[in-house]
């Protein structure tokens, strides 16, 4: 509703291609009202995520589902297989990512953004990382926050302000971001996207498809209208040397704008070493195997 001074907001409103528009006020003309459009940033970086070994979902070239991990539940069927079923359903060559994971719908989003399933959030492991991926989205979509808290003078801060000179601690790479990084973000869109690869097969194969993924990606932002040119990486685990590969081998390294690692095993990975010795405990060992003799064939 318009205040005192006749003044209104004018909320952004995008149709079912992802185009913004500000919808029409009535008014009578005696009212004078004044009609408050806040420019909307329509440049794209998208943000794509890679999951970690077993962190994809699979299924075999007929379509039904070898790896799923929505949750516990959907783990129960491999605590009972034996280790000459795991190694029969973990064929690298039978294989191929599963797209129908668990996807959390969000109404805020809306066309915005192409839907969570068409970017990819269905191809990862929900049990590991749905809440992961739905906080990262809502820290990089918050001009509603900031833009609420402008215009009541809450003085509150959202996430991305708060980052201002913090230290992450990061182990490598690492620089303070200043106020004016923190402003220029906001002179984009980060669409979250996930991306599962096949974990059985070569990180080499997984690191040409990531490579393709990013030029559609790209494409498909541009297609919509919306000036797109670099992606970012957040990978955690082995997800990070398929990014590596892609950026330093591939040559895709002036298409991505930087990458985040999360515990990528740079040197190797000496807990895989000990578990193809000893197995797992808990309730990751009934799936997985709870001694060398079981995990192996997994592995």
């Amino acid at each position: 509703m318009a205040d005192s001074s006749e003044k209104m907001v004018v909320q952004p409103v995008y149709d079912e291609h992802g185009r913004l528009y500000y919808p029409l006020v009535n008014a009578p003309s005696e009212k004078n009202l004044t009609a408050i459009c806040y420019k909307v940033p329509n440049r794209v970086i998208p943000v794509i995520f890679l999951p970690g070994v077993m962190g994809s979902n699979l299924q075999a070239e007929n379509g039904d589902s070898v790896w799923n991990v929505d949750g516990l539940g959907s783990l129960w069927e491999w605590m009972i297989n034996g280790a000459e079923t795991r190694k029969k359903l973990f064929d690298p060559e039978n294989t191929e990512v599963d797209s129908r994971g668990r996807v959390d719908d969000n109404d805020k989003e809306g066309p915005k953004f192409p839907s969570r399933e068409e970017r990819g959030w269905g191809q990862v492991a929900y049990m590991s990382y749905g809440e992961f991926l739905s906080w990262l989205q809502a820290a990089l979509d918050d001009q509603d926050e900031l833009l609420h808290n402008r215009l009541n003078k809450t003085g509150k801060q959202t996430l991305r302000q708060q980052l201002e000179l913090m230290d992450l601690q990061a182990e490598m790479g690492e620089e303070k971001l200043s106020l004016n990084e923190i402003k220029l973000s906001y002179q984009y869109q980060f669409p979250v996207h996930a991306m599962g690869y096949n974990w059985l097969q070569s990180n080499v194969e997984s690191a040409k498809n990531l490579a393709d993924y990013i030029g559609k990606i790209v494409k498909d932002y541009k297609r919509r209208g919306q000036p797109c040119e670099k992606v970012i990486l957040v990978t955690h685990s082995m997800g990070g040397l398929v990014a590596r590969h892609c950026s330093e081998v591939l040559g895709k390294r002036n298409d991505i704008l930087g990458i985040v690692h999360g515990v990528m095993p740079t040197y190797g990975s000496p807990m895989a070493y000990k578990r193809m010795k000893a197995g797992e405990n808990g309730i990751v060992g009934l799936v997985i195997g709870k001694d060398g003799a079981q995990l192996t064939p997994v592995m």
